[in-house]
């Protein structure tokens, strides 16, 4: 590693430098034995400061790449979906729970402000099953079910399905905390969750259907052979 210019300090400064720091071995070749001894501390010192400033640039990028992002703060009750299949077997695991649906976008400013009052008021309703689709990741999905602007909101609520579709924005917050109060309820659904209209072909859980589907056939089988049986039991004896 070679500092044998202003043009290098420039780049360091720049951050396009490297952040690993030099060994101690290597400041004494930056420096001309015909230098005098003042000349050398005045060195010395630079590169010091150099790598102090490497340092401070290192430790100020590690902090923005670990640094929470504003739409991955949650709650207890929150939590992302990603494509048909995940809403609806959320919403078929949410049971009679009221559940709300946020639509939202990491690059929309509206979603940014209003997301801190969401926060607060899942804390204040642990019961409320928050469901957090990103936009840019379901575009097909969202057009599907009608959302065309951000933020917006679909609130379901067991054997009804969706009971509402509005956007909400922080100057109209309080269309939030209505629709609460409206649905906020409790209800025992003597019919199963009708999922998603806008996609009847997809039904929650396939792969458990599928299983439990194969387990009850392979009873039915289990059951059938038996009975073959013991009506041949009879017809040996004879």
């Amino acid at each position: 590693m070679m500092l044998s210019n202003s043009s290098s300090a420039a780049r360091c400064a720049s951050g396009a430098c490297s952040t690993s720091k030099p060994a101690a071995t290597s400041i004494s070749r930056l420096v001309r034995p015909a230098c005098s001894a003042a000349a050398r501390r005045g060195i010395v010192s630079r590169v010091d400061q150099s790598v102090s400033a490497l340092a401070r640039d290192a430790r100020a990028h590690a902090v923005v790449a670990t640094k929470e992002k504003w739409w991955e703060k949650t709650t207890s009750n929150m939590k992302d979906v990603n494509g048909v299949q995940e809403l609806v077997d959320a919403l078929a695991d949410a049971g009679d729970s009221l559940v709300i649906v946020d639509f939202y976008g990491p690059w929309c400013g509206a979603c940014r402000a209003l997301y801190p009052k969401l926060l607060k008021l899942m804390e204040q309703f642990p019961d409320v099953v928050f469901l957090k689709v990103n936009f840019d990741d379901n575009k097909a999905m969202c057009k599907t079910l009608g959302v065309k602007v951000l933020p917006y909101f679909h609130i379901y609520h067991g054997a009804e399905g969706r009971v509402a579709a509005f956007s909400c924005t922080v100057t109209k917050f309080q269309r939030m905390r209505d629709a609460l109060e409206e649905f906020y309820t409790p209800i025992c659904s003597l019919e199963d969750n009708p999922g998603l209209p806008e996609f009847p072909e997809i039904i929650p859980h396939p792969n458990e259907v599928t299983r439990v589907a194969g387990a009850h056939l392979a009873a039915a089988e289990e059951l059938l052979a038996t009975a073959a049986q013991a009506v041949a039991a009879p017809a040996a004896v004879a």
